[in-house]
């Protein structure tokens, strides 16, 4: 549940996550990711007593770039418990959040 808070994970302005490592690896677990049907956007995440920048996802995109190294959706489920609450922006909020397997299906 970390992917969201990342400048840029999926390298818009730079290498993403996966073009950090050393060799990319068969199966990913993303697990509470904020995935929506709507554009990405950038929100503010109360912490204790600290905010934090907190990003969601359009979800075409996000697999878009899993797809585009090999990688193929193989499982999806709810989480629930965690929703994502924009105060100013209700139309912008998710109910739950989202969970993935991603297989990679090529080599190279």
């Amino acid at each position: 549940g970390m992917i969201q808070y990342l400048p840029d994970p999926l390298g818009e302005n730079g290498p993403g996550v996966l073009e950090t490592l050393a060799a990319l690896p068969e199966h990913i677990v993303i697990n509470k990711i904020s995935l929506t049907d709507a554009p990405d956007a950038w929100t503010a995440q109360h912490h204790v007593s600290s905010v934090i920048p907190y990003r969601l996802f359009n979800r075409d995109k996000f697999l878009a770039y899993f797809a585009a190294r090999g990688y193929q959706m193989e499982d999806r489920w709810v989480v629930h418990e965690i929703q994502v609450d924009i105060p100013f922006h209700p139309e912008r909020a998710l109910p739950q959040l989202e969970g993935l397997y991603l297989r990679r299906l090529t080599q190279g």
